[in-house]
């Protein structure tokens, strides 16, 4: 996975949060955009196989970033949303 930033943007890494998605079996790279609102972006992947309580472990994590800033939400959950009645869909 990978973030490309505008070079005349002001961006921090996230290594800790990165880390605690980890700790937590969520593959994700995170950057904050500063400025006076700041952006959390994070880019995810959900392998197909992944356990039943990922979303719920992707849930803590954005209720603890949702503190900090606003958050952009881009990657791949492995979630076919055009069947609502099957997981990981019917979590939503």
């Amino acid at each position: 996975m990978a973030i490309y930033i505008k070079s005349t943007l002001n961006y921090l890494p996230h290594y800790d949060i990165q880390k605690r998605c980890s700790d937590k079996g969520i593959e994700a790279v995170v950057v904050e955009i500063v400025s006076k609102s700041p952006v959390f972006t994070i880019v995810l992947y959900r392998p197909p196989q992944s356990k039943v309580d990922w979303f719920d472990n992707l849930a803590d994590v954005i209720s603890e970033i949702s503190a900090l800033g606003r958050i952009v939400l881009l990657g791949d959950l492995n979630a076919d949303v055009l069947k609502p009645t099957e997981y990981p869909v019917r979590l939503f």
